[in-house]
């Protein structure tokens, strides 16, 4: 997808024209037009501007592939069921697939009761070697995706104390510099990447 594609599919996911939004980005109408037909690029900054107004993740533009625009907003972050989708999908990716339920159904089709005041049942679908597998307990979705989230979180972490920051200069290259460097500061206050505290 192009960028001008993307700037197109998040401004109709968010209802806007493209008068409103070059409005809210600072810019002309056709220059929000020339972005959407492909004749102009924007600018590094143009395009954070067009990220504020629009109130997305500037990863709209900088991830490959179709990924859909309504995962990539602030709001999906806190997303309950986005999450879950996302889960569902990367468990299915390994070839397993999930279904927890509280009310006992599962327990019934399979011909097994619940016991010890456990709720419900998680039915494991292991598609690698066609089985499939019944726990007598609703939870244990919810404890793998949690189990899942926190070790991503330690590892990500971990390989981020590696490795070096870097930051964008605004012309599609990057470069290495201290944090507190008085210039870096001053780039990433002006461009909105951090707030002035």
């Amino acid at each position: 997808m192009t960028t001008g594609e993307r700037i197109k599919e998040a401004r109709k996911y968010r209802k806007m024209t493209q008068k409103q939004l070059a409005e809210a980005a600072g810019v002309a109408t056709g220059t929000i037009q020339q972005y959407e037909l492909g004749k102009r690029e924007p600018r590094y900054e143009i395009l954070i501007r067009i990220c504020k107004a629009l109130n997305i993740s500037i990863l709209v533009f900088l991830l490959p592939g179709p990924t859909p625009i309504k995962y990539l907003t602030p709001e999906a972050v806190d997303d309950e069921i986005n999450k879950r989708n996302h889960f569902g999908a990367y468990i299915k990716s390994l070839g397993y697939e999930l279904f927890a339920e509280t009310d006992g159904s599962l327990g019934d089709v399979f011909s097994q009761k619940s016991y010890g005041g456990a709720d419900g049942h998680t039915l494991i679908v292991d598609y690698n070697r066609k089985r499939l597998f019944l726990l007598d307990d609703a939870v244990y979705r919810d404890i793998l995706e949690e189990e899942c989230a926190v070790y991503a979180r330690f590892r990500l972490q971990e390989m981020m104390n590696k490795a070096t920051e870097v930051f964008d200069d605004g012309s599609g290259g990057w470069f290495e510099t201290d944090p507190r460097d008085e210039q870096i500061q001053r780039y990433l206050l002006e461009n909105g990447l951090i707030d002035n505290k």
